[in-house]
C-alpha cells in the first residue's frame, strides 16, 4: 500500500509542475522524474499519441478506446499483449499504462516499469492517474496556446495589408476577413460565405493551394487574381488581389494594338512621344521606333505657342482638332486628335478621319442590317414619306412590303402627337430617340404594343430617318417565360441546396451526437457494473434504464447518420463472398428470431439448396434483414416471419420476408420508402411508436448499392412480403432516371 502522506506529498509536487511555464518535453521530463522519485520506479515515460497513428502499439490502441488504465502485475511469455513479452525479456517484471487525457480524448499514455512483481496496486495508479490528468490539460493547453499564438501573429500581420484576405472554413464560412476585403465585397455583411463573395468553395480552393494563382471574373464587373494557402485541413488563407483596371488596360492596349484607327501616344516633360499604343493600320508597322523621341510638332505638324510660355503649368498643353498626321514612310494621314497633360503625364490620342472610308462602310453595313434584322426597320424621308422598309414589316402589321413605300409613316401610328414629338426633337439635333414606347396600327387596325428608335441618316445635305421598331407582343410573351424558367430553375437550385445543406447538418450533428452518447452509455455501464460502487436494486434499475435508453438513441443516431451518409453517397461497400445459410448464424439474426420468440411467433430461415455464395457487403446486407425482420415482428401480433431464399435466375437470387401481421394500407404503400415516413400502427396491440421512419429508405438505398432491387407486396390484415433480388456476382450501382 502506498502510504497517504506520500501521495499527498506526490500531488503537491505535481500540481505546480503541471501549472508551470516549462516546454512540452520540459514538462513531460519533470512529471516523469516526479514518478519514478516518489514511487521507486525503474523506467517510466510519456508518449503523445495524435499525429502517431502508424507506430501506434496495440496496448496504445487499447487505452485510446477503453480509456482504461492497464496493469500486469507478473509479466510473463504468456501476457496479453506482445510489448509486454517484449518488457519481460528486457528484465521487468511488472508493468502499468494509463491513459492521459485532455477534453474527452486520450493525448498521451504513460508507461511505467518495474524490476519487482506486484509492484503497481490500485492505489498507486489511482494516484499516478489523478497526477497525470493535470498534465493531461497542461499538455493540451500548451499546444493550443503555441498554435492560436503563431497563427494570430502572423494573420494579424498578413491582414493589414490593403489586399483582400480571408480565412476560410471547410463549410465555406469565411471566419475572419480583413478591412479591404469587406470593402470590395459589400455582399459579406448578409453572406459570410467564400463562394457568394468568390465563386469558389473550399473544395476548389483546396486545389489552388497546390497550384497557381488564377484570374477570374467576380460579381459582374471585378477581376480578382486569387492565391490560397493550406493552414490546416479545415482552414485555407485566401488573398483576392483586385487587378480590373490593369486587366482593362491591357485589353485596351491589345485591342488598339490590333485596331486600324486609333493610336495613343505618351508624352513627356519636353512633349516627345515616350509610348505608343496602337498602329493604325499598317502605317505604324515595323516603325514604331521611329516615332519615339519625336517631338509632337514633328509628329502632328502643328505647334502649341503656350508650350513654351515661362511657368506655364504642365497641365495647360491640351486640346483637341484635326492635322495631317507626319507617318513614318514620309506621307501624311489626316486625323482627329486630342491631348491632355496633367502635371504627372500628357496623353495624345489619334484617330484617323478618313471619313469617305466609314461613310461607306456604314452606309454597306446599314443596309446589310435592314435586310438582315428581324426587328421592323422603315426609312423615310425628310417629310416622314416611306422609301424603305424590311420584309418582318409583313408579319408584324399585316402589310405587304411594296405596298408601304410611299405611304406617310403617321398612318402606322395610333399616336401622332407622340411620333411628331420625337421626329422634332431629332430633326432639331437633340440627338436620336431609344426604346420610346408607342402603339402600331395593323393593317386591320388592330393596335399593339412596340417600342421605337429614330436616327437621322445625311447623304449630302439630304437628311433621311431610320426607325428601328420591336414589337412587344411576342417578345413581352418570351420574357415572361424566360422569367417563369428563372424562376423555376432558383426554386430548383434552391431546394438542390437546401436538400444538401440538410444532408450535411444531418450527417454532422449524428455524428457529433455519437461521442457524448458513447461517453453516457461507458460511464453508466461502468456504474451499472459497480466499478464506482456497488448499486442497490432500485439504484441499478435507473441505471439499466439509462443503458437500455442509450442504446435506443445511439440506434436512431446510427440509422440518421446511415440516411444522410447513402444521401450524400459516401457508403462504400466491403465486398467479399457470402455465404446466405451461414448468415443465419450472425449474432443480429439470432437476436430477432428471440424476439420473434418473446413475442409468441415463429420465425423460420430457409436457404435453397441451389443458392450460390453471393459477392456482398455482409455487414450492409445484415442491416437489410434486420430492417426488414425487425418491422415485421414489430407489425405482426401472432402467425410468424418466415425468411425465403431462392436462386432467382443464373445471375441473381430472391430473397423473401414474410409476415402474418396487420399489413400495409394503401395510403401507406405510396409513401412507403420515404424518409422519415412511418406506416400506421392501429390495429396493434402493443404499438411501438420508437422507430425513425428510415430503416426502408436506408434498406432500398443500400439494397441499389449492391445493384439489386426491392418490391413488396401487402393485403390490409392479411401479412406483407418483402423481396430482394440480389446479383450474385459484383454490379455496378444502378443510375437513378
Amino acid at each position: 500500500m502506498v502510504e497517504n502522506f506520500l501521495i499527498s506529498k506526490f500531488l503537491t509536487d505535481i500540481i505546480p509542475t503541471a501549472s508551470s511555464a516549462s516546454s512540452e518535453a520540459e514538462l513531460i521530463k519533470k512529471f516523469i522524474g516526479t514518478v519514478k522519485d516518489f514511487f521507486g520506479i525503474e523506467s517510466a515515460s510519456v508518449d503523445m499519441v495524435y499525429g502517431n497513428e502508424r507506430s501506434r502499439s496495440a496496448i496504445v490502441e487499447y487505452l485510446i478506446n477503453s480509456r482504461k488504465a492497464y496493469m500486469d502485475n507478473q509479466l510473463s511469455e504468456y501476457s496479453e499483449f506482445p510489448e509486454l513479452v517484449e518488457y519481460r525479456n528486457q528484465g521487468f517484471l511488472s508493468a502499468a499504462f494509463l491513459p492521459i487525457m485532455a477534453h474527452g480524448k486520450v493525448i498521451a499514455v504513460l508507461a511505467m516499469l518495474s524490476n519487482q512483481e506486484n509492484k503497481f496496486s490500485g492505489e498507486l495508479v489511482d494516484s499516478v492517474a489523478f497526477g497525470a490528468a493535470f498534465l493531461g490539460f497542461s499538455l493540451a493547453y500548451k499546444v493550443e496556446t503555441d498554435r492560436n499564438v503563431k497563427l494570430a501573429g502572423y494573420f494579424d500581420s498578413a491582414f493589414g495589408s490593403g489586399i483582400p484576405q480571408f480565412l476560410v472554413s471547410s463549410s465555406d464560412s469565411i471566419v475572419k476577413a480583413n478591412k479591404a476585403a469587406v470593402k470590395a465585397f459589400p455582399s459579406l455583411a448578409s453572406n459570410p460565405s467564400i463562394v457568394g463573395a468568390l465563386g469558389m468553395d473550399f473544395s476548389k480552393l483546396g486545389q489552388l493551394a497546390s497550384g497557381k494563382p488564377v484570374t477570374t471574373v467576380v460579381g459582374r464587373s471585378m477581376v480578382a487574381r486569387i492565391s490560397a494557402s493550406k493552414v490546416s485541413d479545415t482552414l485555407i488563407h485566401v488573398v483576392a488581389e483586385d487587378i480590373t483596371y490593369a486587366s482593362r488596360f491591357m485589353e485596351l492596349s491589345e485591342a488598339m494594338s490590333q485596331g486600324s484607327d486609333v493610336a495613343v501616344f505618351f508624352l513627356d516633360e519636353n512633349m516627345a512621344v515616350k509610348e505608343i499604343f496602337g498602329s493604325l493600320g499598317a502605317q505604324f508597322a515595323g516603325s514604331k521606333n521611329s516615332l519615339l523621341g519625336k517631338s509632337l510638332t514633328d509628329v502632328l505638324g502643328i505647334h502649341l505657342d503656350r508650350a513654351s510660355s515661362p511657368g506655364e503649368p504642365r497641365s495647360a498643353l491640351q486640346g483637341a482638332g484635326s492635322a495631317d498626321m507626319l507617318l513614318p514612310n514620309g506621307n501624311r494621314l489626316m486625323v482627329h486628335y486630342v491631348l491632355r497633360s496633367t502635371p504627372v503625364s500628357s496623353l495624345l490620342v489619334v484617330a484617323n478621319a478618313d471619313l469617305e472610308k466609314y461613310v461607306a462602310g456604314l452606309k454597306h453595313s446599314l443596309d446589310d442590317f435592314i435586310n438582315t434584322t428581324s426587328d421592323v426597320v422603315i426609312v423615310t424621308d425628310e417629310q416622314g414619306y416611306i422609301t424603305d422598309c424590311n420584309m418582318p414589316i409583313e408579319h408584324v402589321l399585316g402589310y405587304a412590303k411594296e405596298g408601304l413605300v410611299g405611304k406617310n409613316i403617321r398612318d402606322l401610328y395610333s399616336d401622332t402627337a407622340a411620333l411628331d414629338k420625337n421626329l422634332a426633337y431629332v430633326r432639331s439635333g437633340g440627338g436620336g430617340i431609344d426604346n420610346t414606347y408607342i402603339n402600331l396600327l395593323k393593317e386591320n387596325g388592330e393596335a399593339i404594343p412596340a417600342t421605337h428608335s429614330i436616327r437621322q441618316l445625311r447623304s449630302g445635305s439630304t437628311p433621311s430617318y431610320m426607325f428601328l421598331i420591336k414589337e412587344l407582343w411576342t417578345k413581352n410573351l418570351m420574357e415572361d417565360q424566360a422569367k417563369s424558367i428563372r424562376e423555376r430553375d432558383t426554386q430548383i437550385k434552391n431546394l438542390r441546396q437546401a436538400s444538401d445543406l440538410k444532408s450535411q447538418f444531418i450527417y454532422n450533428i449524428s455524428h457529433e451526437l455519437k461521442t457524448p452518447l458513447t461517453n453516457i452509455k461507458g460511464f453508466a455501464k461502468l456504474m451499472y457494473e459497480g466499478d464506482f460502487g456497488e448499486l442497490n436494486a432500485e439504484q441499478k434499475e435507473y441505471v439499466k434504464t439509462i443503458l437500455d435508453e442509450s442504446d435506443r438513441l445511439m440506434l436512431i443516431i446510427t440509422q440518421v447518420l446511415d440516411a444522410a451518409k447513402l444521401d450524400a453517397q459516401k457508403v462504400k461497400l466491403e465486398v467479399r463472398e457470402i455465404s446466405m445459410r451461414d448468415l443465419y448464424e450472425n449474432p443480429s439474426i439470432k437476436a430477432l428470431e428471440e424476439m420473434a420468440h418473446n413475442k409468441g411467433l415463429s420465425f423460420s430461415w430457409n436457404v435453397g439448396y441451389d443458392v450460390p455464395n453471393i459477392m456482398a457487403d455482409p455487414n450492409r446486407l445484415i442491416q437489410v434483414f434486420v430492417n426488414l425482420i425487425g418491422n415485421s415482428i414489430k407489425f405482426t401480433e401472432k402467425g410468424g416471419i418466415t425468411v425465403q431464399i431462392s436462386r432467382k435466375s443464373r445471375k441473381t437470387i430472391q430473397c423473401k420476408v414474410t409476415d402474418t401481421g396487420i399489413g400495409i394500407s394503401d395510403e401507406d404503400k405510396k409513401k412507403l420508402f420515404r424518409k422519415f415516413y412511418q406506416a400506421q400502427k392501429k390495429n396493434l396491440v402493443r404499438p411501438d411508436g420508437t422507430g425513425t421512419g428510415l430503416g426502408l429508405s436506408i434498406t432500398k438505398d443500400i439494397v441499389s448499392l449492391h445493384g439489386g432491387k426491392i418490391t413488396f407486396e401487402s393485403q390490409l390484415g392479411k401479412g406483407t412480403t418483402f423481396t430482394v433480388l440480389l446479383p450474385i456476382a459484383k454490379t455496378e450501382r444502378k443510375k437513378e432516371k
